[in-house]
């Protein structure tokens, strides 16, 4: 059973916004949340690199730290304590954190990408 089928209805009964990367960042499985969340349609996500979604100053070492998490994959948070930002379909920048989870599928390693938008209080 693929990866895909094997996550499907998890993801989709999920109320958290999450996909499902490969190794070199295309998406295999993205909930209908991340792609509210990112502004986009329902399987828009779907077989485009992650990387679209990061902002456009991180884009160029961005595939260096996707090898490198592929080469050591580990349960990590992203964004806690630190700005981190995704890029919508429109441009629009959203303060986010992260929760990466390694998916082990044969000898394939995939990212399960759990994303939150962060609301900064005023102070």
């Amino acid at each position: 059973m693929s990866v895909v089928k094997k996550y499907h209805l998890a993801f989709e009964i999920s109320p958290v916004p999450m996909l499902l990367a490969s190794e070199t960042g295309e998406i295999v499985l993205a909930n209908t949340r991340i792609c509210d969340l990112f502004e986009y349609e329902d399987g828009e996500l779907l077989s485009l690199n992650v990387d679209m979604l990061v902002p456009e100053s991180a884009r160029g070492y961005h595939p260096e730290l996707r090898n490198a998490y592929a080469r050591l994959p580990m349960k990590r948070t992203m964004g806690a304590g630190r700005d981190l930002n995704g890029i919508t379909k429109f441009g629009n920048t959203i303060p986010l954190e992260l929760g990466l989870e390694p998916v082990v599928d044969g000898d394939r390693v995939f990212a399960l990408v759990a994303a939150i938008e962060h609301f900064y209080l005023p102070v």
